[in-house]
């Protein structure tokens, strides 16, 4: 009877016929075998090792009595395995401890790696679509075809496409017509996420609006909060032989940058001033007091970062003038 499209009923029949005589005497085991035999394969467990060999011997003396003998009996259980074979069941094989396979056989025809105790689910068949061709709704049912998994486990991953191809029928698109941009990245954004063995996955395709805010506002905290007082506290450590031009003018750099980040100083001046202040030489920290009371004596913003630059730029130009004086008006190398 092999081979014939019945045969399977024909199994199913005959094994369900014969364990109602061991109901009463092996109810366990004969629960077991009711509900849990697919096809040729038992899949079952059990809460410890006690029970789950006192089933399995019981399982075995029952379908022995049928000239049925079950083989190949395999557990996430090191102590179980070696007790199935003590007791003379036979085991599936295992890999030498020198091997560096994986000790994996298919439960359902999904692959149960028995040391580590998971299961992987070949989705392979994903990478082979041809993603030279536009991607259509004929392409997203086919993806959807490709991933077997007949207990559940990728539910909440495949719903993601089933609800897709409800949105692409709710559009009306034909079967060869190309997807939406939309569509298009949620499709990218399902694809691929393969061979993972981690317990949670990140989905990576296009930067949203907030993803992009906060990339940006992590490059503001970062150039604020480290970059920006590692480099006063440079200059604070060498303010000696620091001259006032590239002082101004490593302040006035920094200070381009966060503009250009859409940031302006006077947002950041009450953060910023006191660093800036402590880089000042004495000389120059006391002109600045003293401009301050002189030209804004009523201003409320009087020390704002944006006057504090100005002077100093005024100081740079000043500096430079004295220097041009010292020199004699005579330049450096002949005419």
């Amino acid at each position: 009877m092999f081979g014939v499209n019945v045969s399977p009923f024909l199994l199913s029949a005959t094994i369900k016929h014969h364990i109602e005589k061991y109901r009463e005497q092996y109810p366990a085991a004969t629960e077991l075998l009711d509900t849990c035999l697919y096809v040729d394969d038992v899949i079952s467990g059990a809460d410890d090792i006690s029970q789950a060999l006192k089933i399995s011997k019981d399982a075995d003396t029952i379908m022995k009595d049928a000239s049925m003998k079950l083989r190949k009996w395999n557990s996430n259980d090191q102590a179980l395995m070696k007790t199935w074979e003590y007791e003379g069941l036979e085991t599936h094989p295992r890999l030498s401890e020198n091997d560096s396979g994986v000790q994996s056989s298919k439960v359902l025809g999904i692959l149960w790696n028995v040391i580590h105790d998971y299961f992987t689910i070949d989705v392979k068949g994903l990478l082979e679509l041809d993603t030279s061709k536009p991607v259509t709704k004929r392409i997203v049912l086919q993806s959807a075809g490709k991933i077997y998994d007949p207990v559940g486990f990728l539910s909440p991953y495949t719903i993601k496409l089933k609800c897709l191809l409800q949105e692409l029928w709710l559009r009306k698109l034909a079967w060869d017509d190309e997807l939406p941009p939309d569509i298009y990245a949620t499709w990218l954004q399902w694809r691929f996420i393969h061979n993972c063995r981690t317990r949670s996955a990140k989905i990576k395709g296009p930067l949203t609006s907030q993803e992009v805010s906060y990339a940006e506002n992590w490059l503001i905290h970062s150039l604020h909060e480290k970059e920006f007082p590692e480099e006063m506290r440079k200059l604070l450590g060498g303010r000696v032989k620091t001259d006032l031009t590239t002082l101004y003018e490593e302040l006035e750099g920094k200070l381009r940058t966060l503009e250009s980040l859409g940031r302006t100083r006077e947002k950041y001046g009450d953060f910023l001033i006191p660093l800036v202040e402590s880089c000042l030489l004495e000389e120059v920290l006391l002109a600045w007091e003293r401009s301050g009371n002189q030209e804004w004596p009523d201003t409320k913003n009087s020390r704002s970062l944006e006057h504090l630059m100005n002077f100093l730029r005024k100081e740079v130009q000043g500096e430079e003038m004295v220097l041009f004086a010292r020199s004699g008006f005579t330049p450096k190398e002949p005419l």
